[in-house]
């Protein structure tokens, strides 16, 4: 939290560090040096794209912009859901598919 502190000292006092285990994909491990990794921004970008088209079947009527708007917080309760749904000290799973299912413990299941 230190770096926290010292980069963003506007927000370090209403930030909590969450301490979570190894976050695997179905690939397997992520690793800088073998070059699987997964960044936020390629992920969240990945997610809205696919409930994009996802949107769109649902609402034929919407403009561009509604989809697109939608399919960000869908999105962004999926990474959020996922990710604290779990036990912190297990290793994480991370199953894009199961993330994005709109029925059963999924965030864009508890959202809708």
């Amino acid at each position: 939290m230190a770096a926290v502190d010292k980069t963003f000292a506007e927000i370090a006092s209403k930030s909590t560090h969450l301490v979570c285990g190894l976050v695997l994909l179905q690939s397997g491990k992520m690793s800088s040096r073998e070059g699987s990794l997964v960044y936020y921004d390629d992920l969240k970008h990945e997610l809205i794209k696919l409930l994009v088209d996802e949107v769109k079947k649902r609402h034929t009527d919407w403009s561009e912009e509604e989809v697109h708007a939608t399919a960000k917080k869908i999105a962004f309760a999926a990474l959020k859901f996922g990710m604290l749904n779990r036990d912190n000290e297990k290793e994480l799973l991370f199953d894009w598919q199961q993330s994005l299912q709109l029925e059963g413990e999924t965030g864009p299941y508890v959202q809708y």
